[in-house]
C-alpha cells in the first residue's frame, strides 16, 4: 500500500518539477497520508505496550524531524509533550522521524524510542518503527531546500 501511495506522490512531485534534479527511484516521498498510516501503526504499538503493563508518562520529540510525530502522538495518547530534554524520565517516549545514521537517537538509548522510518545501516535500533528503508526520505513537511 505504501508503495502505491509513494508512486502517486512521486508522480505529483515530478509533475511540479520540485525534485527534477534527484534520483527519484532511490527516494521515499512521505505524504500526509503515509504519515497518518505510520502514526496509526505506532499509536497501536504504544497502546499494546500500555495494555501489557508498560508505563509511559510523556513524549519528547527531537527538534525538527520528530516534532510532527511527537505532537500527533501526544494528542492521540493523551501524554504530555515535553519541550525540554532535561524533563525526561525513564518512562518518556523519545520520537524522531527516522534513524538515518543513529547518532542522534543513540544519545537517548536509555529511553523508549519510536521512529517512523528505520535505516538498516543505522547503528541504533529504535524500540518501535513503522517501516525500514534504505532510501533517502523526503517528508511532506520539508521544503525543497531541506531535502536529504
Amino acid at each position: 500500500m505504501i508503495d502505491i501511495k509513494n508512486q502517486i506522490v512521486r508522480q505529483n512531485l515530478t509533475n511540479y518539477l520540485l525534485y527534477d534534479d534527484l534520483d527519484m527511484e532511490n527516494r521515499l516521498f512521505v505524504s500526509w497520508q503515509i504519515f497518518d498510516a505510520a502514526i496509526e501503526y505506532l499509536y497501536e504499538k504504544i497502546i499494546e505496550l500500555q495494555r501489557s503493563g508498560k508505563t509511559f508518562d510523556a513524549i519528547y520529540a527531537l527538534p525538527r524531524g520528530g516534532l510532527c510525530l511527537g505532537v500527533k502522538l501526544s494528542y492521540m495518547t493523551g501524554l504530555p509533550l515535553l519541550m525540554n530534554h532535561s524533563q525526561l524520565t525513564p518512562q518518556t517516549i523519545v520520537v524522531d522521524d527516522c534513524t538515518n545514521t543513529g547518532k542522534t537517537l543513540s544519545t537517548f538509548k536509555e529511553y523508549f524510542t519510536v521512529v517512523m522510518f528505520h535505516k538498516p545501516t543505522s547503528f541504533f535500533n529504535p524500540n518501535i518503527y513503522y517501516q525500514e528503508t534504505d532510501k533517502q526520505i523526503n517528508f511532506c513537511w520539508e521544503s525543497k531546500e531541506e531535502r536529504n
